[in-house]
Parts: structure tokens; sequence; C-alpha cells
């Protein structure tokens, strides 16, 4: 994986370009995002290739920890124990692009659970976080 932010930005940008104009949404740096993406890869992951899995790992984590960004705060990162670009949430890193792997991978996870976790963690300052995925 390219551990290039400027590579992952514009990958991510290009993402949400494609699929408001594809699928006639308006998609954003948000919640609702995140749950449209959530349920895109629900309904599609048996369809796409490893190659192109590789590739949305990357754009959809962007997305992901740009709406973590916006909505909670933070700023992205390279982590040296993830090896790949992480939100720092203030007590704690979120792993967008990781969790967005786990999940193409695993169809009891979720992004927007993950989303939906970092919300109550900054509502909760005084815990310690770290999500490795």
């Amino acid at each position: 994986m390219p551990t290039n932010f400027e590579t992952i930005k514009q990958a991510g940008e290009e993402m949400l370009i494609s699929l408001n104009q594809k699928f006639h949404v308006d998609l954003g740096y948000n919640k609702q995002t995140v749950n449209w993406l959530d349920w895109y890869i629900s309904q599609n992951r048996d369809y796409f290739s490893k190659t192109e899995v590789q590739k949305m790992t990357l754009s959809i984590g962007y997305i992901l920890g740009e709406a973590i960004i916006q909505e909670y705060g933070g700023e992205w990162q390279y982590d040296e124990d993830f090896h790949q670009w992480v939100v720092d949430i203030g007590k704690g890193k979120a792993n967008p692009i990781g969790k967005t792997r786990k999940y193409f991978e695993d169809y009891l996870d979720s992004i927007e659970s993950f989303f939906e976790i970092i919300g109550t963690f900054k509502q909760n300052t005084d815990s310690d976080f770290s999500e490795e995925n």
C-alpha cells in the first residue's frame, strides 16, 4: 500500500466524484456517506477483484477518515506502528484504512459502527483509545 498521503487523498476524492456521478447521490465527508459506503460494501464486496478491493480500501478509508475529522475532529498522521496513515483523535488514533480493509474481508464488521464508536469515545474523553482495525 502506498504511504504517500497525497495519493490516498486523491484516490478518495476521485472515488467520491465517481460514486456521486454514477449513482446520482450527494456523498461527502459525513455520517450519511459512511452509512451509504457501509451499505455499498456489504452489497457488492463479493463482486470486486482483489485489485479493486486494494484500491477501494485506500479510497474509502480516506473518506471514512475525513468524515471522522469533519464530525469529531482530529488530523491525519503517519503511524509507524500501523505502517499507514491514521487519524489522531486526541487521546488515541483511529485507523480508517485498516478498518475499511477489515470490513471488505469480514462480513460481520462495519465501518458504520466504527464511525459511531469513535463518536462515543469522543463524548467520553476520559477513555484511552487506540483502534487497530
